[in-house]
């Protein structure tokens, strides 16, 4: 059992272990998800119809003409990668903003530490943004008959993950640092916007001027969307679609799609995914460590009322 009495200066720690604390927070957390049943459903929905409105736009990309192929096939992958980072980031910001009262009235009451409160958390919401975007991915990819290398499809699942888990990594951190719902939604869309523009889809990344060019680093878009890029075209090459007969056509290369988005010398695939891997997994620290400074801010507001 937690020591009653909330935080006194001869009262600072729980008597319950994390071992102890964890399970039964996880359990809570899990109904508290699974009792939402519409949220999860609207989130499904929300994947599924994504998934076919991509379907029906990009369907059969590879019977295109070579302009519109490299075109379609390119805003495809940035769509996808957009939409994971953009709609979950906005989705644990709102959910997570109703969670956090309870989350710091119970931990100034010394009912569970924040470990056990966040631990718990991540046990639960990474599996669901993991199903997501490999249910939408799934769907997509081959709807539009992206490259047909089963291996580059695993691995456009993994890409998919990891820009899913970062988008709720943002929302997550961004919650954790704003007290106010109407800052974080001001916050978490302009840095949203910000890792858009610095993708390396629309602008091409060695032109940007010196002064600024230094954010490409921090955007998560920016590892996802060249993941992606050249997982689908490196060492590829684009037909000339379903009214060119193949004997007639000249292939463009992949390569040659790359250099031309200006991201050949960006890394490979796997250097921009471990890329993205170690930035979702900071902000994630970051997320916590917001939620540290929060349970102090509250534990000293606490200690003041009392004095």
């Amino acid at each position: 059992m937690p020591r009653l009495g909330g935080f006194s200066p001869e009262n600072r720690k729980y008597r319950s272990t994390f071992s102890e604390q964890f399970p039964l927070i996880l359990q809570r957390t899990a109904q508290q998800v699974f009792r939402e049943k519409t949220v999860i459903g609207m989130k499904m929905m929300q994947t599924l119809l994504f998934a076919t409105i991509f379907s029906i736009i990009y369907w059969r990309i590879f019977d295109r003409n070579q302009t519109l192929q490299t075109q379609d096939r390119r805003g495809m992958l940035f769509l996808v990668s957009s939409n994971l980072i953009m709609s979950n980031a906005m989705a644990i910001l709102t959910i997570f903003f109703s969670e956090r009262s309870t989350f710091e009235r119970e931990s100034r009451s010394g009912l569970y530490n924040l470990p056990a409160f966040f631990f718990s958390k991540m046990s639960i919401e990474l599996p669901i943004y993991s199903i997501t975007p490999v249910l939408l991915v799934s769907i997509t990819y081959w709807a539009a008959g992206l490259n047909p290398d089963v291996d580059r499809f695993f691995t456009c699942c993994l890409i998919s993950i990891l820009l899913s888990v970062a988008g709720m990594a943002t929302g997550l951190t961004t919650a954790s640092f704003f007290r106010e719902l109407s800052v974080a939604l001001i916050v978490a869309p302009t840095a949203i916007m910000i890792m858009l523009v610095f993708c390396g889809m629309f602008v091409n990344l060695d032109g940007i001027p010196a002064l600024i060019s230094w954010i490409k680093w921090f955007s998560l878009m920016k590892y996802g969307f060249i993941a992606l890029v050249k997982n689908e075209f490196e060492n590829a090459e684009i037909g000339c679609g379903a009214d060119v007969p193949a004997a007639h056509c000249a292939a463009i290369s992949g390569n040659d799609i790359i250099k031309e988005l200006g991201i050949e010398d960006q890394g490979s695939v796997w250097f921009n995914i471990g890329a993205l891997a170690i930035w979702t997994f900071l902000l994630i620290l970051l997320a916590y460590a917001g939620l540290w400074r929060m349970t102090c801010v509250s534990c000293r507001c606490a200690k003041i009322k009392r004095a």
